[in-house]
């Protein structure tokens, strides 16, 4: 147990040293290449000094977050290489959703239905690979109460299972906001 702590105390330190000494570069790059945010015009008068607002942060914390799991995780567990593929794909649907605004040089990227969409279909496809290729058992784990682990049935599970990933993805990016990069010293006078 002390080794694995140890490895997710330097997993937590390499993730924190790669997007600091990464992060300020890459807020240069996005503005040099002009890629920002765009702000809707029917939206508050407040929040069009946002404008340009570098986008695509994800591909830093998703990059600082994979390159530190395949570094200091134990690479022969089946629950690593799926976290670590539903953090890519999940980055995946945030990089096209970003690509899109960009490319159409308007605020409105992917649909809510579909970013939705395609966020349940990722949970879903997790489930079922928990289940099926991990050969996870679908028991209810409730905190503070390790006598009671119901087995839920698979819908159930795989229900419960978008949800969770679903609900915690967007809870995220509803934190994030738009000034996810925005530093006052690298904004363009």
């Amino acid at each position: 147990m002390t080794w694995f702590r140890s490895r997710l105390l330097l997993a937590t330190i390499t993730a924190l040293l790669i997007s600091l000494s990464l992060g300020g570069r890459m807020i240069k790059l996005l503005q040099q290449f002009q890629i920002g945010q765009q702000i809707r015009a029917e939206g508050p008068a407040s929040h069009m000094s946002k404008r340009g607002t570098p986008t695509m942060g994800g591909i830093l914390i998703v990059m600082s977050v994979v390159i530190s799991t395949l570094l200091w995780a134990k690479l022969n567990d089946w629950y690593v290489w799926i976290a670590t593929l539903t953090i890519l794909l999940y980055g995946g649907i945030g990089f096209l959703d970003d690509y899109s605004k960009i490319a159409k040089a308007q605020s409105l990227g992917l649909t809510g239905r579909q970013k939705l969409a395609l966020q349940i279909t990722v949970a879903v496809v997790l489930g079922l690979v928990l289940l099926y290729v991990a050969d996870y058992k679908p028991n209810l784990s409730i905190p503070f109460v390790k006598s009671f682990t119901p087995k839920l049935p698979r819908p159930v599970y795989l229900a419960l299972i978008a949800v969770v990933v679903v609900g915690f993805s967007n809870a995220v990016n509803l934190t994030d906001g738009l000034d996810g990069l925005q530093r006052r010293d690298l904004q363009p006078r």
